[in-house]
């Protein structure tokens, strides 16, 4: 799908949901992105610690496209007894603004996409390191073969 129109300004936002998984959290996470997207001209947000169930994927996505906005998830798998998804990345992208070109990577800890934006093409990746620190350091070792040479904006959370 093109975009409507175009903005001056690609602007991009990260955020660290701390799980957005309970009540009506994702919508409310929407209804913000919306509220952003109108007065701060945020055009992608890229989001960690989502905790979301992939089960509910249709449903997410629908919350989302309700808002005019393109959700690319990357699910993190259950954990433990309660069967908890913790962590995960997400990204928004304004379907007003941008257009998704390509998912390269859905992963619980990166997310990568390809949008093209007036006339030019850029590969963003929402990111979200490992806080043990041996993973933390393989995981950002090996985190330059999973992008690529073009350009590219990177958002990262690290969790402490």
């Amino acid at each position: 799908m093109a975009p409507e129109a175009t903005r001056m300004k690609l602007k991009l936002m990260s955020i660290n949901l701390r799980g957005a998984q309970e009540g009506n959290r994702f919508a409310a996470l929407i209804r913000n992105a919306d509220k952003w997207r109108a007065k701060e001209g945020v055009t992608v947000i890229c989001a960690q610690e989502h905790n979301l169930d992939p089960a509910r994927e249709d449903e997410l996505q629908r919350i989302a496209a309700s808002r005019g906005f393109r959700a690319v998830f990357g699910f993190a798998p259950a954990q433990g007894q309660n069967g908890v998804h913790w962590g995960g990345t997400l990204i928004l992208c304004d379907e007003r603004s941008v257009s998704v070109s390509h998912v390269h990577v859905e992963t619980e800890d990166l997310t990568r996409v390809s949008i093209e934006w007036n006339g030019r093409k850029w590969d963003i990746a929402s990111v979200y390191v490992p806080v043990s620190p041996a993973k933390r350091l393989t995981f950002i070792a090996t985190l330059t073969t999973k992008l690529t040479k073009h350009q590219w904006l990177l958002l990262l959370s690290f969790s402490s």
